[in-house]
């Protein structure tokens, strides 16, 4: 698991004001991680407003095309 605390893409988006592209900039990782067929999975993310992301990965295995149920 990977936890990220800071995220670059929030501080581009306070600075230039374009804090309405969060969270869809969040959810390239499921579009990506589906067609690229590997696992991935998170119950939290910073642009939803949580602590942190906590982002699993796997080589193999499923990814949803969009975020999970723990995620608002």
């Amino acid at each position: 698991m990977i936890k990220i605390r800071k995220c670059g893409f929030i501080a581009y988006a306070d600075r230039f004001g374009a804090k309405g592209i969060l969270p869809g900039i969040c959810a390239v990782d499921y579009i990506v991680a589906y067609y690229m067929k590997n696992g991935f999975h998170r119950t939290k993310t910073l642009g939803y407003g949580d602590d942190c992301c906590d982002c699993r990965y796997a080589l193999n295995g499923d990814c949803p095309l969009k975020p999970g149920k723990g995620q608002k």
